[in-house]
């Protein structure tokens, strides 16, 4: 099967008949196509021709060459997960596709106040927000949710971890 790759209708013809197989034959289609030269934005965006193709697609998968190799996944019906870094591997008479080890990922916000208050102990809303260097907002909204979570409490000396006392440093010092 072949058309216009620029043709929204055609192409739009040709996916249809491609839905119609998978319903009727209860199975998965893979498509595979390719991405416009030079393109580093949006991986759905830098497919050739027509929209339509990432639109169809309840998951797709992008390979795409950025510091190496580069998955990108981007499924309809749940989060995406970070991209993935591959490599290729010759093994003897066998080359496949290797995941490389992920960098350690950074602990986000949220987590970087229960480390803080662990560590000092009660601080007030302005020392979070400076050891974080981030926005006050954010630092508000993160805290409320805490609170709400039942991690952390707020105190006459600040914020500290839910349930720890005002004294658990001074028995942590000794």
């Amino acid at each position: 099967m072949s058309g216009d790759l620029n043709s929204a209708t055609e192409i739009a013809r040709m996916l249809a008949f491609l839905r119609q197989l998978e319903r009727k034959y209860e199975v998965a289609i893979t498509v595979v196509h390719h991405a416009r030269k030079g393109g580093m934005g949006d991986p759905g965006l830098d497919l050739r021709g027509s929209s339509e193709i990432r639109a169809w697609g309840d998951t797709n998968l992008y390979l795409r060459r950025r510091k190496g190799l580069e998955l990108v996944v981007e499924h309809r019906c749940a989060v995406s997960p970070d991209p993935m870094h591959l490599t290729l591997v010759a093994d003897d008479d066998k080359t496949h596709l290797a995941i490389e080890d992920a960098a350690p990922r950074e602990p986000d916000l949220s987590e970087r106040i229960i480390e803080l208050l662990r560590d000092r102990g009660p601080l007030t809303r302005e020392a979070i927000r400076q050891q974080l260097e981030a926005r006050n907002q954010t630092v508000g909204e993160l805290l409320a949710r805490l609170i709400h979570e039942g991690r952390i409490e707020k105190t006459r000396s600040g914020f500290q971890l839910r349930g720890a006392s005002p004294h658990d440093d001074i028995q942590n010092a000794a």
